[in-house]
């Protein structure tokens, strides 16, 4: 008999959201938002079509509160899933209900949880459906530095048989004095042969290669010496870490 699952939302609702809300809605206005207020831009495309027949899963860094969205619509129309803190899933004003529908995974905070969040994820990856992670762990607004990676995405990615595609978002500065947000998507890592730790060093190197450009853009946009870190955000992350949550669990 087939688990009913906890985490993943596959239902008829998720379905209508995706397909109406998502295709109709949701993609067109979030395009022109992007494009006009942060300059959005893809290098690589040809990268996301070449799996556009498998499952994978696409590890980025996190740097704007809109990046999560314009990465699935840079992924769409095919249905993707994106791994986000069980808590962002409870936000008020139908916010959290809305990620929920539109395809968000909460990953939880109890260790005890993570069995049956990893045993989901890892179907839906094997499935063909397209996982997103972050592996930061959490945002920080233009941040010029590949910050720590949890190693989730990766676990996930081994376990699932998928390859991982590396991907990171650069900055650019533009005419106005504002940046530009270009996600750069590296060539699929092969996992069969790979441990999940040389998976993560492996997309990490390609990002950092992507990301080399970003302190001097910053620096360029907001002056030198901008502090790149969120104190409370990073003592989240710490205490999440202690627990096993913040590497999904993964020793």
């Amino acid at each position: 008999m087939k688990q009913k699952n906890k985490y993943v939302y596959n239902s008829f609702w998720y379905k209508v959201g995706w397909s109406i809300v998502i295709q109709l809605f949701a993609r067109p206005i979030l395009f022109c938002v992007s494009k006009i207020w942060c300059g959005w831009k893809i290098v690589g495309r040809q990268n996301i079509r070449g799996l556009k027949k498998q499952g994978y899963v696409l590890a980025t860094n996190h740097v704007h509160p809109m990046d999560s969205s314009m990465v699935m619509l840079s992924i769409a129309p095919r249905k993707s899933r994106m791994t986000t803190l069980a808590m962002n899933l409870e936000l008020k004003k139908g916010i959290g209900l809305a990620m929920k529908y539109l395809g968000c995974v909460g990953i939880p905070m109890e260790p005890a949880e993570l069995k049956d969040f990893f045993r989901e994820i890892i179907a839906e990856a094997k499935s063909g459906r397209p996982v997103i992670y972050m592996p930061e762990g959490h945002l920080i607004k233009d941040c010029s530095e590949l910050r720590q990676f949890y190693d989730g995405a990766f676990f996930v990615a081994k376990k699932a048989g998928v390859p991982v595609l590396p991907a990171a978002i650069s900055f650019h500065l533009r005419k106005n004095g504002k940046l530009r947000y270009v996600l750069n998507v590296g060539e699929p890592i092969d996992t069969t042969e790979l441990s999940t730790k040389e998976i993560s060093a492996k997309a990490r190197e390609i990002m950092l290669g992507f990301t080399s450009g970003n302190k001097q853009a910053v620096e360029a946009r907001y002056g030198a010496g901008v502090y790149s870190g969120d104190p409370k955000a990073e003592e989240l992350m710490r205490k999440m870490q202690e627990q096993g949550v913040g590497r999904g669990g993964v020793k």
